[in-house]
């Protein structure tokens, strides 16, 4: 029993940083994938003018 108690804080930590993890990338995909939006909407723009 004192072993679970001991690793639980840690369980929790590892979810937390695993939880953490997943959302920062979701937010980095979101963010690559606007940035690359605006980037061939700027691209279209150039071979326009």
């Amino acid at each position: 029993m004192p072993c679970f108690q001991k690793s639980l804080p840690v369980n929790i930590f590892k979810i937390l940083l695993s939880e953490f993890y997943f959302f920062t990338t979701c937010i980095l995909i979101k963010e690559n994938h606007q940035n690359s939006h605006l980037k061939k909407q700027a691209y279209r723009r150039t071979i326009r003018t």
